[in-house]
């Protein structure tokens, strides 16, 4: 019994292999080129991003040095 889900497992493999032998595979680009205006803006929000975080990095530098100033 065992045998003929055998043979028919392996006729069925052989079928899905001839299948894919015939089927032929095209490359497919995947993004496009970025235009000169997209490229300027992705620089830029770069840019501003590491800006941003420089300030935020300083600003919570310099507010945990500053000594504590006592009103009198």
């Amino acid at each position: 019994m065992q045998a003929k889900y055998d043979s028919i497992f392996k006729a069925q493999h052989e079928e899905f292999n001839a299948v894919l032998d015939q089927i032929q595979l095209i490359p497919m680009p995947v993004e496009k080129p970025l235009s000169k205006w997209e490229h300027l803006k992705q620089e830029v929000g770069g840019i501003a991003i590491g800006i941003h975080s420089i300030n935020r990095r300083s600003l919570a530098y310099t507010k945990d040095k500053t000594p504590a100033v006592a009103l009198d």
